[in-house]
């Protein structure tokens, strides 16, 4: 995920105030609610040198997306070694290289990162596929100007939140607490 600080290049650029950017959904859907996840596969590059000796770059992916439904909920990790993060499982198929991909809930919002996927053992059993959870983000530092005087504060991504300069569904369910000798702020899901 990235943030983008950007300022007015004029007065009439100034004056727009409705700015349209996608919410993040900071809690994991409900068992049993469809998300959708793009992504991309099959990488290819080629490089080619032009009548004057200049290199020309050329780089095609295969665009992927997929559809599924939540089937169980890891808040804390799933495990101690491969997934040991808050994720989620659901039953749609994520392809090699789509690790990283935007899954999206039905309100469209941006709910979770593609992170890993396996695919069925039998022909009578669904993909198993995991997502990252968008919650423990909050509690990342960013170098941020808030008050737009032009002075930079270190702070929890969550202020970024509170201030509504990024849009944030669920934030009454993130705790954040003091922060680290690394300066990544202790958060966790209420109820947790």
């Amino acid at each position: 995920l990235a943030i983008f600080q950007t300022h007015p290049y004029n007065d009439t650029a100034g004056d727009q105030t409705i700015v349209h950017s996608v919410g993040l959904e900071l809690a994991p859907p409900p068992i049993g609610s469809r998300v959708s996840a793009f992504g991309h596969h099959k990488a290819e590059g080629r490089i080619t040198v032009n009548e004057v000796g200049s290199n020309h770059y050329e780089i095609n992916t295969g665009k992927a997306a997929s559809v599924g439904e939540v089937r169980e909920i890891h808040n804390l990790r799933r495990d101690s070694f491969r997934l040991n993060f808050p994720c989620y499982r659901v039953n749609a198929r994520f392809d090699g290289g789509m690790s990283g991909g935007p899954v999206f809930n039905d309100q469209g919002h941006l709910c979770g990162v593609v992170c890993s996927s396996l695919p069925p053992f039998g022909e009578d059993e669904e993909h198993c596929s995991y997502v990252a959870s968008l919650w423990p983000l909050m509690g990342l530092t960013v170098d941020f100007d808030i008050t737009g005087a032009k002075t930079i504060s270190s702070s929890p991504l969550i202020e970024l939140a509170r201030e509504g300069l990024i849009h944030v569904y669920g934030l009454q369910k993130i705790l954040v607490g003091s922060s680290d000798m690394l300066g990544f702020y202790n958060v966790t899901l209420a109820g947790e």
